[in-house]
């Protein structure tokens, strides 16, 4: 009996997957030509689904572990969960979801442990938000490279929500609107000193100083952020008006802003 067998088993032969779904044992169920192929690499993907307290933190973490694959357009696995609702647990189901188990190598249930986290999602150590426990964990966020944040960001390399303000908008057209909401609110103006804690890839203090002509001195504890921050700076021709560190902002010392 294969993972694709018991997968089959366990949704009943009337549901039809949208997705195709391969397994480490070399099975496989769904359409070939499936947009979005999901790769079950390894049977400690199962037994994180199996132990976790929710299924969707077990899946997360074996992304994270590698124990599994999405192929194609993501989007396709929220269309498993209408695929799922017909699924009644009952001895049946849970039968073969135990058969499931066993062939994983998860004889005993009742020995079962939660495997630990993977690598990634290990906390850090230390006083919450002391300089030291900051500084690591926004290293370790934001440094992943800028090759990873330039495939998920927009082009003004904003990382938070927007403001659409019509239908019609753009992803960056709305971070426009955000950026300028900011500046219309604190109201910024010609010759004000202006402060980015946070400023990211410095989208925020480009738009401040090229349409309100302030100075603005943007900190940041990522260092692939200030790389990618000074050189849109330049290439902004604003480097007379903006200067980007690498700093807490409790060591800032010149004030005012």
């Amino acid at each position: 009996m294969t993972v694709s067998n018991l997968i089959e088993n366990l949704l009943g032969s009337d549901v039809e997957l949208p997705v195709r779904i391969e397994a480490y044992d070399g099975s496989a169920i769904g359409p070939m030509d499936a947009e979005t192929k999901l790769l079950i690499n390894s049977p400690d993907a199962i037994h994180r689904l199996v132990t976790s307290m929710g299924k969707e933190i077990g899946f997360s973490r074996s992304i994270i572990a590698g124990e599994i694959d999405i192929k194609g357009d993501i989007y396709g696995l929220f269309r498993i969960n209408r695929s799922l609702k017909g699924v009644k647990l009952n001895f049946e189901t849970l039968k073969i979801a135990s058969r499931l188990l066993d062939i994983s190598g998860l004889k005993d249930l009742k020995k079962l442990k939660p495997l630990d986290p993977p690598p990634e999602e290990i906390t850090p150590k230390g006083r919450i938000h002391s300089k030291q426990r900051d500084k690591e964990v926004v290293s370790g966020h934001y440094d992943a490279s800028n090759e990873f944040y330039e495939r998920v960001l927009d082009n003004t390399w904003t990382y938070s929500c927007g403001i659409f303000r019509t239908e019609q908008d753009s992803l960056q057209e709305a971070q426009d609107n955000k950026h300028d909401l900011i500046c219309r609110k604190i109201a910024l103006k010609s010759g004000h000193r202006h402060l980015d804690i946070g400023c990211g890839w410095g989208s925020m203090a480009i738009h401040a100083a090229k349409h309100y002509g302030v100075n603005t001195l943007g900190v940041t504890l990522s260092e692939q952020q200030a790389l990618m921050a000074r050189q849109r700076v330049e290439d902004a021709g604003l480097s007379d008006k903006i200067e980007i560190r690498i700093q807490d902002y409790r060591e800032i010392d010149d004030e005012p802003f």
